[in-house]
């Protein structure tokens, strides 16, 4: 499973996806509309939520974990030409077989096929800071759902 990570400090874009959908599989959450108006904000609050955290861990002196929460806003913000998330579906979707699935490419939402009792191990085997920040991510998305 991505969810695992050696350095605490940085987490790969694969890594905090598949630690979001787990998390959001402990949220009671099977299903991710792609489109869907209140999913893209939700997606724009996480990413302005992370973007915070960055700025509090730089000013905080970790420089390090900063910089890794700025990469991973980077790698997910939506494309300016278009304004669509491309790049967090695209990370969702190399998730595939397991835990999403999209049973058809133009199937349109992903499907969460994580049990939740490895959803919980490997959210558990996250460093504390990523923890937090995934569970708090995934708030945002659940409201949404």
């Amino acid at each position: 499973m991505l969810l695992t990570t050696s350095n605490p400090v940085n987490l790969s874009p694969e890594g905090f996806g598949a630690a979001l959908i787990a998390a959001l599989v402990l949220r009671q959450r099977r299903r991710i509309p792609m489109g869907d108006p209140r999913i893209e904000r939700a997606l724009g609050e996480m990413l302005a939520d992370l973007q915070k955290h960055a700025v509090d861990a730089y000013q905080k002196g970790d420089h390090e974990f900063a910089y890794s929460l700025l990469e991973l806003v980077e790698e997910l913000s939506p494309d300016p030409s278009t304004g669509a998330y491309d790049s967090f579906w695209a990370i969702c979707r190399r998730l595939q077989p397991s835990p999403i699935s999209v049973p058809n490419p133009l199937y349109p939402a992903l499907e969460i096929n994580l049990t939740p009792a490895h959803a919980g191990s490997g959210l558990a085997a996250l460093a504390a800071p990523w923890r937090q920040i995934v569970q708090e991510s995934a708030d945002h998305l659940a409201g949404a759902l």
